[in-house]
Parts: C-alpha cells; structure tokens; sequence
C-alpha cells in the first residue's frame, strides 16, 4: 500500500512540477518528494528505534554531548553522530521520531543533490527530479536504511558518488560540495571510491580542474583521518563480519537486492561501450555510474 501511494506521490510533483506557471527549483520537488516518501514509507514504524544500532548513539551522546563527534566504531561516524547528539535533546518519547525524521532529512538533502546534478548534467527538468527521488524509493532501503541513524553513510556516498562523476562541475559547485565531501568522508569510510570518477574523468578530458583538485584533496584528508583513528590494520581487515555468501532462504527479494544494481549497472556499460564503437559517442557521466555501482557492490 505504502509503495502505491508513493508512485501516486512522485506522479503527483511531476505533474505539478510541469504545470506551475513558475519554476521550482529541481532539488526542492526532489528533495520535498523524497522527504513525504520517505514518511510515508516509515509510517508504520517511525515511532520505534532501529534494531541495530539501537540507543546506543543516542545514550552515547546523552552522557558524552559534544565531544560524542570524535567517537568511533571504530571509525569515524559524524554524520550519524550529529543525528543522534540532536537526539539527545528531546524527551525520551519523541526521540524515536526525531532521529527517523532527521534520518529521512538526510536522505532527503542526498536526494536533492542527486537531482540538482542528473538535472544538469542531462538537461533534462524530470530526469533530475525522478533520479533524485529513486533513492527514497528503492526497495531495499525500507529493510534497514529508512530511519536508521547508523545508515546515513550510504545516501551520502551515493550523492557524492554523482557529484564527482559529474562532467559540468562548476568552480563555484565547491561552497556546497566540499562540505558533502568532508561529512560522507568522516562518516563513510570508503568514501575513497570516490576518487575513481574524477580519475576516469581527468583521464577521459586529459584534463583536471581546481574543482577536481579540490575535491580530491579533501577526500584524501579525510580519509587520511579515518586511518589515523581506526589503524591500518583494522582498516585492511574491517570492521565486522562480512557475509559473502548466499544465507540458507534468502528469498527472491534478497537475491534481486545483491544481484539487479550489478546486472543492470554492467548491462549499461555494455550498451555505453556498443554505442561509442558504432557512433563514437560516449556519456562519461553513465558509464563512471555504472562501474561505481559494481565496485561498491564489491567493496561493501
């Protein structure tokens, strides 16, 4: 139900998106859409906390305040620190819908930018709005991500995966970038993938720009920080277990979460690859997306 009436939701600012006698702005219908989704989507549990991780962020930051941001687990994790210190604020009765809203503000901010940057690297007003509003709208999110305070890294690096795959960055884009990439680098640590866009790029143009150089720089810098607090070797072997293999009754809806981003990320590649041989004709853009897709599949 909750799935119909956000298809119903995202038909609804498209259509009043296109009828306004004014215009309004890409990354408020994306950013606005995705927020309402994201409620929708989150009604029936918006009002109990995450299994994992829980009150811990937030019982954290009610004994340490402030001084929470530089906490580790083991790395750096500001983003979702910050929720949880806002948190910590409120009375304990509305605490568990304050982090999901705020939750949902995150992804919403992610969404916005995702829009902004599809919009003009496309040209095209809906290919921006509805690119933004697919992150609030996959599937799987609902499973774990939606509301979760400890998931605020992955609708972060997805913006800032598209942000530096962008190929009409402007010098002036760094005021709002440098701030996305300082955040998702202390709060994901493999923002480092994020590099590889602005190297395919650099390598496509033969050129790098001050904004590239920028941008790379301060990836590096964070995740420079990242090493320092959680040591190499932690780093090199992770955090966690990690499940690399097929669970018993995993289910088709699992298997399409693991498998569909990969297929359909390598099946565009293939598409990019045929349409440069036969007219010499290359989306950069796309084809960055798609190998990204595959190596975070891979990484993660």
């Amino acid at each position: 139900m909750n799935e119909c009436r956000s298809a119903q939701l995202v038909s609804g600012f498209v259509n009043l998106r296109l009828q306004m006698p004014f215009r309004i702005p890409v990354w408020v219908v994306a950013g606005l859409g995705s927020f309402v989704i994201l409620c929708l989507r989150s009604a029936q549990s918006i009002g109990r906390l995450p299994a994992d991780p829980g009150y811990g962020y937030v019982s954290e930051a009610i004994d340490r305040g402030v001084w929470v941001m530089g906490s580790g687990d083991p790395y750096y994790h500001v983003a979702a620190r910050a929720v949880a210190l806002v948190v910590s604020w409120f009375p304990l009765t509305a605490q568990a819908i304050v982090m999901a809203l705020l939750v949902h503000l995150v992804w919403s901010l992610s969404a916005a930018i995702i829009g902004v940057v599809t919009h003009r690297q496309s040209g095209q007003i809906i290919v921006g709005i509805v690119s933004g509003l697919c992150l609030a709208l996959v599937p799987h999110a609902s499973e774990s991500g939606i509301g979760n305070v400890g998931n605020v890294k992955w609708p972060l690096l997805a913006a800032l995966v598209v942000t530096c795959a962008s190929t009409k960055l402007q010098p002036h884009d760094i005021r709002w970038i440098a701030p996305l990439v300082i955040i998702t680098g202390l709060t994901q640590p493999i923002t480092v993938l994020a590099l590889l866009p602005i190297v395919i790029r650099a390598v496509a143009a033969r050129r790098i720009t001050k904004t590239d150089t920028t941008i790379s720089l301060l990836i590096v810098g964070s995740i420079v920080l990242q090493l320092q607090k959680v040591g190499l070797d932690t780093a090199a072997m992770g955090q966690s277990t990690k499940i690399t293999r097929p669970w018993d009754g995993m289910g088709l809806f699992w298997w399409s979460g693991i498998v569909a981003p990969i297929l359909i990320s390598v099946a565009v590649i293939v598409i990019c690859v045929i349409i440069w041989m036969r007219w010499k004709q290359q989306s950069v853009f796309i084809y960055t997306l798609g190998l990204l897709t595959v190596v975070i599949a891979g990484v993660s």
